[in-house]
């Protein structure tokens, strides 16, 4: 067996560095995953660019997984913003209610699922 097929065989061992930053990669996923589940739709933003800065620098960024927790994060921002949109509307304070459909639009749009008769027909409700 030659030099060369020994080290072949050997897994690499990774560098203090290496291991240090996919600690950071995972502590950063642990806290975005908190933040979704527990925070609002910025703290989510910004624990997903950290999430995802931090596991480019360790090598270990998957494309598929961001694009998964980034519609978690606008899915549930839809979601309250058509919660509250309708509270804002029962208790009459259309300016909330307005901005409550202004980023439902926008989430909605960033994620593909806009639903512009369901926007037309929140719009009505807004000028009654």
């Amino acid at each position: 067996m030659s030099l060369s097929a020994v080290h072949a065989e050997k897994p690499e061992k990774k560098s203090d560095q290496q291991k240090l930053l996919e600690r950071y990669a995972k502590d950063s996923l642990w806290r975005l995953k908190r933040a979704i589940k527990t925070g609002g739709f910025f703290y989510s933003r910004a624990a997903l660019n950290i999430w995802k800065e931090n596991a480019v620098d360790a090598g270990i960024f998957d494309d598929d997984l961001y694009d998964q927790y980034k519609r978690k994060i606008y899915e549930k921002s839809v979601n309250e913003n058509l919660r509250w949109f309708e509270i804002f509307l029962i208790q009459k304070y259309y300016r909330d209610a307005r901005i409550c459909l202004q980023l439902y639009k926008l989430h909605a749009e960033e994620i593909n699922i806009f639903d512009e008769e369901k926007y037309e027909e929140m719009k009505e409700r807004l000028k009654k």
